[in-house]
């Protein structure tokens, strides 16, 4: 006879997740007290209003708690077009992560919830649980140095989800929480972290994570997190405006999937056609509908995110070619994103810039704002001195 347990699996399996696991549903204290040691490092997150500590104790947020199913998705099954890679981290461009119907990673999480009910059981309202934590215990994940859990032969590139039911079921063999397969020694996603928010193995500070800083900068996270990306970070995003895939990237336990010649995505296609980072800073209300929100709706942010990001993006391209659109957003009505706007021609320059920053000093009334011209203003002064001293060095050389 067909156990409960191997139903739910073999209709998660057919419904195109990768790996399925059980356990059961006690308390992760250690993740508490993990969190716990970690301070302020992660107090935005502790005590957000998902609590997850509390949810981390599923039997005292829902006492009929029994088990856990851990479903894992492989979303490395369509190939990113190359305009969009180190702009759109991966788990976004695949219309994955936070999904909910009528999305089609919504309706697939959906129908798994709607057939563990059809056989009687109850599923827990949404939790949020520590996913990675509990791949482990239910036998389908392992942990790697870069923070992110891994599946054998499938990498990081996974996106995890747990349902919490009133049921014992046959319960899978855990993995050791400090099993780790990474090659001996390796380092390559620490060395690789262009902020060092990646430090150690294991080891994190989100508010220096790209990731975080692109869809987490906002006023209304608190905890000391502000619209305003912090500057150790802006000159250190690249062109990312949406997600980081850089420690992943490295990883050597990916290498072989990254490499895979893998069939085109129709909407990424269509998309990436009219994809950039001028189109995504001016932020045309049409433009945001069909060529931002399909692959941004993960943490609902508003385009004048997407404008602030793409600023930052385009300043550290350093080209002089984009000075014109970025002047344009310096009459932005939002202070937010000409703060923004002002940092990214500081780190242009040149005369050009450096007069489209003196023309709006003398019409900004913000004093964020005015601060950040004036420090932009103060870069280019900085950059044209060195730049003069390299060019009285070479002369006298020769």
């Amino acid at each position: 006879m067909v156990t409960l347990a191997e139903q739910i699996k073999q209709f998660a399996l057919d419904q195109g997740y990768c790996r399925v696991g059980i356990a059961p549903a006690d308390d992760l204290e250690d993740h508490i007290q993990e969190l716990l040691s970690r301070g302020d490092l992660y107090d935005f997150y502790t005590e957000g209003p998902y609590q997850p500590l509390l949810a981390a104790r599923p039997k005292e947020v829902w006492p009929p708690a029994k088990s856990i199913i851990v479903l894992a998705y492989d979303y490395l099954r369509t190939s990113f077009p190359e305009n969009m890679l180190g702009k759109v981290g991966r788990v976004y461009q695949s219309r994955t992560m936070n999904a909910f119907a009528p999305r089609i990673a919504g309706l697939r999480l959906q129908s798994v919830e709607d057939f563990i009910r059809s056989k009687g059981i109850q599923v827990a309202p949404f939790l949020m649980l520590p996913e990675r934590r509990l791949g482990m215990r239910a036998g389908i994940t392992n942990t790697g140095r870069n923070n992110f859990a891994f599946v054998d032969g499938t990498g990081s590139f996974i996106y995890l989800s747990a349902l919490v039911v009133d049921r014992v079921l046959d319960y899978d063999t855990p993995v050791d929480e400090t099993t780790c397969k990474c090659p001996p020694g390796c380092t390559a996603c620490i060395d690789a972290c262009p902020t060092q928010a990646l430090y150690a193995p294991f080891r994190l500070v989100p508010r220096l994570c790209i990731n975080f800083n692109t869809s987490m900068a906002k006023d209304e996270t608190g905890f000391g997190v502000t619209d305003s990306i912090p500057h150790q970070v802006r000159k250190h995003m690249g062109e990312a405006v949406f997600g980081c895939d850089i420690c992943q990237e490295v990883c050597p336990r990916n290498s072989k999937r990254l490499r895979m010649e893998l069939p085109k995505d129709p909407l990424l296609e269509k998309i990436s056609k009219k994809f950039s980072l001028v189109g995504m800073l001016h932020m045309e209300e049409d433009y945001f509908e069909k060529y931002v929100q399909p692959v941004g709706y993960n943490f609902d942010l508003k385009p004048r995110y997407f404008q602030r990001n793409a600023a930052v993006a385009l300043g550290n391209t350093q080209d002089p070619r984009y000075l014109d659109d970025l002047g344009l957003e310096l009459d932005n009505d939002d202070a937010m994103i000409r703060s923004h706007v002002a940092w990214a021609i500081g780190q242009i320059g040149t005369d050009k810039g450096k007069s489209l920053l003196e023309t709006r000093l003398n019409q900004e009334s913000d004093p964020d704002v005015r601060l950040e011209i004036t420090q932009a203003l103060d870069s280019i002064a900085s950059n044209s001195q060195k730049l003069a001293l390299a060019g009285r060095l070479a002369d006298g050389a020769e």
